[in-house]
């Protein structure tokens, strides 16, 4: 399999495409096709001069990577200039001006030196918000550049990028002529104090008066929670609010870098310690000089790359590697984690003398099931932003529908929520919103209600009695699982339906609804809300990759979430559910769909990285692995 690995890896990316190119084509294609290839030409000198990669000229666009975000910025405004005078010679209708973004993020590359991923995604994203003969960047590259290059930049606020959970900060480069409405530094205060944080509860006001206070000082924070509470915002609010905040925000993923890339990564290293490094190399922790630091899954991290935090830590001091000479970076850490250190100390996974360096100041973000007052809030702040996004008319929720949010308990918190917002209206199209379709069953205060096995609205009209039994099986189990599995009694789902006991009882044994094990797979995973959490997040991360994504393309959306539903009742039964999977048979659907190696090989990275934002238990995260390589021998492409 050494051929199809796949690696991960920090990179700048230039994304840039022509303004107007199909009006240009429409006017003179001959012309405006050898007008492209000469702009090409400039495109090709200018990245190899600055030491990048060209690595796609497809139509207009074009994209192209570099080790550096200064060789990247450097490259756009040469580029820009060159065609700024080329074009003085054409009349004002033929003049071919590019639009160009850049981001510094991750990147997965082949084996061949392509490149994808949301690095990719998010260069494409602000290539849209240049002006025409202009270059947007994002947060990362103005971070990266701001004080080493000499260049004016204006704030563009924040925008959001189809499947990237969190918002991007972009900037444009202003160019010479321009005046700026304010200065760089004004900018920057902008930029930070733009940091928004949406609640309504106490709890949430706690923190950031805990928040408030660390940003005063220079200590170093550990900011605990689940996954999705917003722990990247309060190391972002405290940034914004501290004597730093014209300095960069660094952001280092704990739980991404490999350990023997880790010293290189956060160190940097010089010229020739690499195959094709030419020149000096600077790491993360220099990138954030004279700002912030922020070590995100810090408790992901193997005990020999713990070991190489600590002198960091202690006095900021580091060599790069291939280099002997001592630097030393001005630089306050945060470290966030979605587990428990202590916990982690005890049992010997953390390092007793960097956790009393990491929890100098301890913040634990609760969880959104527990400050349900801040669910309203956020997700009208989630319609808004979209609604502002997209143009359509901002919508508003039931009563009712409210009611059904703050009695679910999000075990994916706001980052679920906004992902809610998205799934609702896309089902909702221009309709009323339909949240009901869009939440998992068990989310629905009424736990009668069950999602339906095939189809909602059946187009011929009716259900098939395979369907229907499906449909009450499902109901069933819902209202079992609402009632804690017990039957009779007050509280019981017997009780809940309508029904006796002992019609009840009855029901089950005819559908095969048995009490899952307590030890059992399904139950540890959090029964079925659990399971149909963790495969919304698996499928749509699937879905949204630039390799798997093939495999539904064309599929409709009605399509998609049968399934999905599919997919749901049939991990249920394999990880010892209470009703066995009668569907289609899931191996068997797959063997015809050309899964190669290479594809297995993302699969794998998608299922981790669910698993780890989803903060599975160890245990069951080991369980959830090993059955999915069981199925690799009957669905990939021998």
């Amino acid at each position: 399999m050494g051929d199809s690995k796949v690696t991960r890896r920090l990179a700048a990316i230039l994304a840039a495409d022509v303004a107007g190119y199909s009006r240009l084509m429409q006017d003179d294609d001959r012309a405006t096709v050898a007008r492209l290839d000469d702009c090409r030409l400039v495109f090709r000198d200018q990245v190899a001069a600055h030491q990048g990669r060209v690595e796609s000229m497809a139509g207009d666009s074009v994209l192209a990577v570099f080790e550096s975000a200064i060789g990247a910025v450097q490259t756009a405004i040469e580029i820009q200039k060159a065609l700024a005078e080329s074009n003085a010679a054409l009349p004002d209708g033929r003049k071919m001006q590019f639009r160009i973004g850049i981001h510094l993020g991750d990147v997965i590359e082949k084996p061949d030196g392509t490149v994808y991923g949301d690095g990719v995604n998010i260069a494409a994203r602000l290539e849209g918000l240049a002006d025409s003969g202009g270059v947007a960047i994002s947060s990362t590259v103005h971070d990266s550049v701001v004080r080493r290059f000499d260049a004016r930049f204006e704030y563009l606020g924040e925008h959001v990028v189809k499947n990237i959970a969190d918002p991007v900060r972009a900037f444009r480069v202003l160019k010479d002529s321009e005046v700026p409405a304010k200065t760089a530094s004004n900018h920057l205060a902008d930029r930070e104090k733009s940091v928004q944080i949406i609640f309504k509860s106490r709890l949430l006001q706690d923190v950031l008066g805990l928040a408030n206070a660390a940003a005063a000082t220079d200590v170093t924070v550990l900011i605990e929670g689940e996954s999705g509470v917003g722990k990247e915002l309060i190391a972002r609010h405290i940034h914004a609010q501290s004597a730093r905040r014209n300095g960069p925000f660094v952001k280092v993923d704990c739980a991404a870098i490999p350990p023997d890339l880790f010293e290189h990564e956060f160190f940097g290293q010089s010229a020739g310690m690499s195959p094709g490094v030419t020149r000096d190399q600077a790491g993360r922790l220099e990138n954030a000089d004279r700002g912030t630091l922020f070590l995100d899954h810090v408790a992901d991290m193997p005990a020999e790359v713990q070991a190489k935090l600590l002198r960091p830590l202690r006095d900021a001091t580091f060599e790069r590697l291939g280099d002997s000479r001592t630097r030393q970076a001005n630089v306050r850490f945060i470290a966030a984690t979605t587990r428990n250190l202590a916990d982690q100390l005890t049992k010997g996974d953390f390092r007793r003398d960097l956790y009393f360096r990491l929890s100098v100041f301890p913040i634990t973000v609760p969880p959104l099931r527990a400050r349900p007052e801040d669910i309203p809030v956020l997700f009208a702040h989630f319609l808004a932003e979209h609604a502002a996004a997209s143009g359509a008319q901002s919508r508003s929720l039931s009563n009712a529908q409210l009611d059904h949010l703050q009695k679910y308990d999000w075990p994916g918190n706001v980052r679920e929520l906004r992902n809610l917002v998205e799934r609702t209206l896309i089902l909702s199209a221009d309709g009323p919103l339909r949240l009901e379709d869009a939440l998992p069953s068990t989310a629905l205060s009424y736990p009668a209600r069950a999602p339906l096995a095939e189809e909602q609205t059946p187009a011929r009209g009716f259900f098939s009695a395979a369907e229907f039994e499906e449909l009450e099986r499902n109901n069933l189990i819902a209202a079992l699982e609402a009632a804690g599995w017990h039957v009779a009694g007050a509280g019981g789902a017997a009780a809940t339906l309508g029904l006796t006991a002992a019609k009840l009882r009855s029901r089950m044994k005819a559908l095969g609804i048995n009490r899952p094990a307590p030890d059992s797979l399904y139950a540890r995973l959090g029964g079925n809300r659990g399971i149909a959490t963790f495969t919304r997040e698996l499928f749509g991360r699937a879905i949204a990759h630039p390799e798997l994504g093939r495999f539904w393309k064309g599929r409709s959306t009605y399509g998609v979430l049968r399934e999905e539903r599919l997919l749901v009742a049939y991990l249920s039964s394999v990880t010892g559910g209470p009703a066995h999977y009668v569907g289609r048979d899931m191996k068997a659907a797959h063997r015809h769909l050309a899964i190669g190696a290479g594809d297995w090989e993302v699969f794998r990275s998608i299922l981790r990285t669910t698993l780890e934002s989803l903060s599975v238990p160890d245990r069951e995260r080991r369980e959830v692995i090993e059955f999915a390589e069981s199925l690799k021998g009957d669905v990939i492409l021998s």
